[in-house]
């Protein structure tokens, strides 16, 4: 906080005289003002991008209830500043979307080649299923609940569409009947946990990271594969994948 001395008619303001600490005890501002120190605080008007804030001549600074309030101004700005100020923005974001685009499209043009592991990472530069009415041509892909899906037919997005349901409309990207597919923790409403025989990828610790293929050995299995140390009670390491 600042505090603020009348000398000589004039205000000077100081975040906290050197000298007041009592036995390293602060004082506290009214031990403060008893010493002709007060507080300050400052207030702003609203403004926006037009308007730069300035500091109110000494003149206007009162002091009230032993708190020297200092009100600032509005200022315009010049507006040639003001536009190129805009303009720079409008270029920044421009940028930043073209970056995404081509992040997009040169993962499109491999994805269909990349590890399935691959494809778990580079999923969350897909956009998130929004039932908003969006329209989905074929082909887009979007992520519902950490799933990656691949549009099959256009439509507008809808409430009573959501990927996991919507089978005549969307497909899952890694669809299980292609293959053991990368394991997902389960949750709730998401993905229900692992039955016994069910087959997942994962990396295995005991082989330096490598993706291996795991059976699960129980049911209701909520455990991730290959973090039972070398115990393997709940996913059998099958094979490298």
């Amino acid at each position: 906080m600042n505090y603020a001395e009348l000398m000589d008619g004039e205000w000077r303001l100081s975040r906290r005289p050197n000298w007041t600490w009592d036995g390293g005890v602060p004082l506290t501002d009214a031990e403060l003002a008893e010493q002709g120190w007060y507080p300050v605080r400052r207030e702003y008007p609203e403004h926006d991008r037009n308007f730069s804030i300035a500091q109110s001549s000494q003149a206007d600074w009162e002091l009230v209830d032993d708190v020297l309030v200092i009100p600032h101004i509005a200022v315009p700005r010049d507006p040639e500043d003001v536009a190129r100020e805009i303009e720079e923005e409008a270029v920044e974001t421009a940028r930043e979307k073209a970056g995404d685009i081509a992040r997009l499209q040169a993962v499109e043009a491999v994805i269909d080649e990349l590890p399935d592991e691959d494809v778990e990472v580079l999923k969350y530069i897909y956009p998130e299923w929004v039932p908003d009415g969006r329209l989905l041509k074929v082909g887009a892909k979007v992520r519902r609940n950490g799933v990656l899906y691949r549009v099959d037919v256009e439509h507008n997005t809808q409430e009573t569409w959501p990927p996991e349901d919507a089978v005549s409309v969307f497909t899952r990207y890694r669809n299980p009947a292609d293959g053991p597919q990368p394991w997902e923790q389960p949750l709730p409403g998401v993905r229900e946990p692992y039955a016994t025989g069910e087959e997942v990828t994962h990396d295995n610790p005991n082989d330096g990271g490598a993706i291996w293929l795991y059976r699960s050995k129980i049911d209701a299995n909520t455990t991730q594969p290959g973090r039972d140390a070398a115990f393997d009670r709940w996913w059998e390491p099958v094979a490298p994948a």
